[in-house]
């Protein structure tokens, strides 16, 4: 990881702890990496630079949508 994720991760944890939804938000962060590690596809593509940032967050974005749709995210 890098020491910018790291401080991102860091400064995640803490809001999160401080608002007592660390369990909650640790839990949606190992759904998306559950979500990313079944599909080539979709971690194929955030990673293409071929695809502008805001492309990228649109997938996200859409993603997190249906999932909470769905009841999959806390």
């Amino acid at each position: 990881m890098s020491a910018i994720a790291r401080r991102y991760a860091g400064a995640l944890a803490d809001l999160s702890d401080e608002e007592s939804v660390l369990d909650q938000v640790a839990a949606n962060i190992e759904t998306f990496a559950a979500v990313l590690d079944s599909s080539a596809a979709l971690t194929s593509m955030l990673a293409n630079p071929a695809f502008t940032r805001d492309e990228r967050k649109a997938v996200v974005g859409t993603l997190i949508a249906i999932a909470e749709e769905r009841g999959l995210l806390n």
